[in-house]
């Protein structure tokens, strides 16, 4: 069965670290490439292999042992990765990423780059431009992240261009009640570089976000927060900044209006100051720093204090717009006598 085919496979590649004869090879390798130099001695005629910790004997050991690694352990590791790993498979792929995680440091160089180089990332590619994520269950950073630091970021950022790409595609039918794609990208938050995944989230996930909380209907009689709950589950890889933004353009216009229409036809005020705390609440601590979200409360407060205190029940409109360029310059003053005072 399947789970018999996994097993003989682990098998297989766990053999690759546990043969006697490539164990010795590569031990003794380790012994001569890392051992620290002796002592100097004052002979000034020692050869200048000996001076850097080796005889010349064991210098011409380590070019045999090297010889043996090319051509008995490359080879035979080559046709088993080709053989019983699924770059795609996680169980697999952790056999292999350990095994060559094991030998990171202790095999030459020229050795574990041919192996990185000439089988790794090549079938790594064809895994990445073989991945439909639109129907498979696996997320591929679980087969790609456990290379990162076997690999590094620059060797696999060859890879990227088509993985973004295919995200790219599978995002084009994305709805904002769907939380699987937090799950795809935010795992990639620090591993592309900064412009390439904030541009990923300003064409793909940003406007989506945007239009769903321009459709929230604002009904102080039955009110829908779903459109609100899915932009805030983003706060993770979008950060509260950004959703602050989207809150404040897309929804806090619309939520003012309508406060100033319920304030202006047949106020009940205890129902409108409730009305504003679960607002104020929904809108959570880390939206509410941000100066134009405080500047909607405030303009809030305001209209709600002139209703209380108007005669003919009118209320003006507040400039927001002044409101704001006050709030950035008195912000800026504010700054400013911080540096100041420093």
């Amino acid at each position: 069965g399947v789970e018999k085919g996994e097993v003989e496979e682990e098998e297989a590649l766990s053999r690759m670290s546990t043969s006697d004869l490539i164990h010795g090879v590569i031990s003794r390798l380790f012994d001569l490439l890392v051992r620290p130099p002796p002592a100097r001695d004052g002979q000034g005629g020692v050869r200048e292999e000996k001076r850097r910790g080796r005889t010349y004997a064991e210098v011409e050991e380590v070019k045999a042992m090297e010889a043996v690694m090319w051509h008995a352990w490359l080879p035979r590791l080559r046709v088993v990765m080709m053989q019983k790993w699924e770059p795609r498979n996680e169980k697999t792929t952790a056999v292999v990423s350990a095994l060559l995680s094991t030998y990171d440091g202790i095999i030459p160089p020229s050795i574990f780059g041919a192996v990185t180089n000439q089988i790794v990332l090549p079938r790594l590619q064809a895994a990445v431009e073989a991945w439909n994520p639109t129907v498979e269950r696996i997320p591929v950073h679980a087969w790609l992240h456990p290379w990162l630091p076997i690999l590094g970021t620059d060797a696999l950022s060859t890879l990227y261009p088509t993985l973004r790409h295919k995200l790219a595609l599978a995002l084009s039918a994305w709805h904002p009640s769907d939380p699987s794609a937090i799950s795809v990208l935010s795992p990639w938050k620090g591993v592309f570089d900064e412009g390439s995944y904030r541009a990923l989230l300003q064409k793909h996930i940003i406007p989506k976000l945007k239009f769903t909380l321009r459709q929230l209907d604002i009904n102080p009689s039955g009110q829908d927060t779903k459109p609100l709950a899915w932009l805030y589950a983003w706060k993770g890889v979008i950060g509260d900044v950004e959703v602050a933004k989207i809150v404040a353009d897309e929804l806090m216009p619309r939520w003012l209006h309508t406060l100033h229409y319920w304030l202006t036809t047949s106020p009940a005020y205890t129902e409108i100051a409730e009305w504003y705390a679960w607002w104020k609440h929904a809108f959570s601590a880390g939206v509410v720093r941000y100066m134009r979200m405080r500047v909607y409360l405030v303009c809030a407060l305001d209209m709600m204090n002139t209703r209380l205190d108007s005669p003919d029940g009118s209320v003006p409109y507040p400039d927001v717009e002044y409101m704001m360029a006050k709030a950035e310059a008195d912000t800026g003053r504010g700054r400013g006598r911080g540096r100041g005072d420093g």
